[in-house]
């Protein structure tokens, strides 16, 4: 599976054949050992090369949106911040994030994207009350498309898991593999 699309990382209970995975409910706390794929340690070759990686974007969405100031230049540069963020925990990134997704939207149309960038660094920032709306106006859209249906499920798989709902995250997980698979 790939990264992006894995919620939780679980450490087997045991190293027991015989220990069958119990279903989450509602209210049940996550596995033992679960913890969100983005709080994978971050240390070694693999995050070098990722923070490298996710730098040179910063750089280079940061010429774009200054030679030419489109959305669509902000909502890449606040995408590749945020993701950088992600993985050094920088304020000042997630910071310079929002003040492009506030350009991107006084500068031009509300896209899906667009939206589905902003619902993102609210569910990193935890400011899960501001979540949904922007995944509702996505789903919304004159065109959803296979790949928009994937994140708006995703990030709803997220943040139902963020407010401890395992049995609606699983449900919304299953919802973007479909997606995914049909996409």
């Amino acid at each position: 599976t790939d990264d992006a699309t894995v919620a939780i990382i679980p450490t087997p209970p045991s190293a027991s054949p015989a220990a069958a995975p119990v279903a989450p409910t509602p209210n049940s706390p996550p596995p033992a050992g679960a913890r969100p794929a983005s709080q994978a340690p971050a240390s070694g070759a693999g995050y070098a090369a990722a923070l490298a990686k996710h730098s040179s974007q910063v750089r280079f969405w940061t010429r774009k949106a200054e030679a030419n100031k489109t959305a669509y230049a902000l909502e890449q540069l606040a995408s590749a911040l945020k993701t950088r963020a992600g993985l050094t925990g920088d304020l000042d990134d997630y910071a310079a994030a929002e003040g492009a997704l506030e350009s991107a939207f006084a500068t031009g149309p509300s896209t899906a994207s667009l939206r589905l960038v902003r619902a993102g660094l609210n569910l990193s920032l935890h400011r899960l009350d501001r979540v949904a709306a922007d995944l509702d106006a996505a789903a919304a859209g004159a065109v959803v498309t296979g790949t928009t249906r994937v994140a708006i499920d995703g990030l709803r798989g997220d943040l139902a898991l963020q407010r401890g709902d395992y049995a609606e995250a699983l449900t919304r997980y299953k919802a973007a593999d479909e997606a995914q698979a049909s996409a």
